[in-house]
């Protein structure tokens, strides 16, 4: 079994490549899927989450740029535009969401909470440690601006 997985590997780069990068977006889909649910919930259910977040402290004027950034942030994870900035950024709102939001840690239901959160943050800053794969639009963009670059500088 070992010497038929390093045959594979070693005549089959690219097959190992587009393997990591299936579950490289994978892996993004399953990350930004929370934000983009929460997101699209906290719009449909507006008027109460305005007065949850006025009740925990937080001013429901930030609702609006709150649903923009979960719903808008989850798309970028999900194609890949800019991913090492946008999970940087989902991670300090997941962060920011577990300390202002989820403080009564006596309480199981909090201390869940809690610990999804940074469970989360901690997965997106993986993400940030990670180079872009094929599977994203930073890489794409990438190899385009590169072609263009060596058709540019190609002494005939």
């Amino acid at each position: 079994m070992n010497a038929s997985l390093s045959t594979f590997r070693t005549t089959r780069p690219e097959a190992i490549l587009s393997v990591s990068a299936i579950l490289a977006l994978t892996g993004r889909i399953l990350m930004a899927a929370p934000f983009l649910i929460s997101g699209l919930s906290k719009l449909l259910n507006y008027a109460n989450v305005g007065v949850a977040m006025s009740t925990a402290g937080i001013p429901s004027a930030l609702l609006p740029p709150a649903i923009a950034f979960e719903v808008f942030g989850a798309c970028a994870l999900i194609i890949g535009w800019r991913t090492r900035t946008v999970a940087g950024l989902l991670a300090c709102f997941c962060a920011f969401a577990a300390l202002f939001l989820h403080h009564d840690l006596s309480e199981q239901g909090q201390m869940l909470m809690f610990l999804k959160d940074f469970a989360i943050a901690g997965g997106l800053l993986v993400v940030v440690a990670s180079p872009p794969t094929i599977a994203s639009h930073e890489t794409q963009t990438t190899a385009t601006l590169e072609l263009k670059t060596r058709l540019l500088w190609r002494r005939d």
